[in-house]
């Protein structure tokens, strides 16, 4: 088979590899759609996996083409979760695989979906339901990763919430806080190609991302905060927006993988004390709930997809289509790889 194989920092390459054999409650895919995450870009052109080489590739859907001793039928159209939990540690006996302390992980630990052909865990595969497309499939990943970073903020009818980054994660998270209530969604991005797609899918108001973006949200609306803030870009500089834009008793949640180190400033400090600001991280998602219920959400036509997937591109360009994303050749929200 074909896959994008990375051999360190920047070195990607379009090759012929073994197809993976299996073991007992073990699948093979053949991968239909693979979608490029905002990680993947410094993981394969600058800071490279936890081991080379590897196959990166952790938003995919396709067919069952060997099913093992499973039980799942041949051919079965699946989404898969990435996280392939231990099974033994403490957080995995609670049920909490999500926080498993010796994870594995699909396209950074082990090889992933940009391939012909990837085999997992039986337990990793989620049927996909009749009705939902298998290229929404591939977006069940940052969809529920995106549910389970709002779900812990108990958004209700009539909220203000911002959100910070418009990238997929951001615009799936705007979403889902329409879906909960949420009267008011403001996108914040640099990136004016966001805007139009932040607007198409139920943004209220997209704003640039500078100093006069804080004079707008606390000063301009009268409404002194937001009462839900979402930091989704990993820019400390956003990070600390975040604190400025929170109103009294509001709540932050940080869903963005930081580019630096976050260094509060006093002022910001003393507003999360004075302001009592909840602040909470999200990582991941769950496979039994956030899963489901984000297949769901999009088969019932809640969460819409449109627009997301900007570039498709076929998985033997993979060398350049890096290289573009790296440099920012074109402006771009979600690339994915098709068979």
């Amino acid at each position: 088979m074909y896959a994008g194989v990375l051999h360190g920092p920047g070195n990607i390459k379009y090759e012929e590899v073994e197809i993976p054999t299996i073991s007992d409650g073990e699948i093979i895919v053949k991968v239909m759609h693979s979608g490029v995450c905002g990680s993947d870009i410094p993981r394969i052109m600058t800071k490279g996996a936890y081991r080379h080489p590897i196959i990166p590739g952790h938003e995919f859907s396709g067919t069952v083409e060997n099913p093992g001793n499973s039980g799942i039928e041949k051919d079965m159209p699946v989404s898969v979760y990435p996280l392939i939990p231990c099974n033994n540690c403490i957080q995995c006996n609670m049920g909490m695989y999500h926080l498993c302390d010796k994870y594995d992980y699909m396209g950074s630990r082990c090889n992933g979906g940009f391939a012909e052909f990837v085999k997992c865990p039986s337990w990793n595969a989620v049927p996909i339901p009749e009705g939902l497309s298998i290229d929404n499939a591939a977006l069940m990943e940052p969809i529920s990763v995106s549910y389970h970073g709002a779900i812990k903020t108990g958004i209700k009818k009539g909220d203000t919430v911002i959100v910070y980054g418009l990238g997929t994660i951001g615009l799936f998270v705007a979403q889902w806080s329409k879906i909960m209530g949420a009267d008011y969604v403001i996108g914040v991005d640099r990136n004016l190609h966001k805007h139009n797609i932040a607007k198409k899918v139920g943004v209220d108001e997209c704003l640039l991302s500078n100093n006069e973006m804080i004079e707008f949200l606390t000063t301009d609306t009268g409404m002194k905060g937001a009462d839900v803030v979402f930091e989704c870009s990993g820019s400390s500089q956003l990070q600390e927006m975040s604190i400025q834009a929170a109103k009294k008793s509001g709540k932050i949640v940080l869903l963005g993988n930081s580019e630096n180190d976050l260094v509060v400033k006093k002022e910001n400090l003393s507003l999360i004390l004075r302001k009592e600001i909840s602040i909470n991280g999200s990582w991941n998602s769950t496979i039994k709930n956030d899963w489901i219920i984000s297949a769901n959400s999009v088969k019932e036509g809640l969460i819409n997809c449109k627009g997301i997937v900007t570039h498709r591109k076929k998985l033997s360009e993979i060398s350049k289509v890096f290289s573009d994303l790296h440099s920012k050749a074109y402006p771009f929200l979600k690339v994915s790889f098709i068979s």
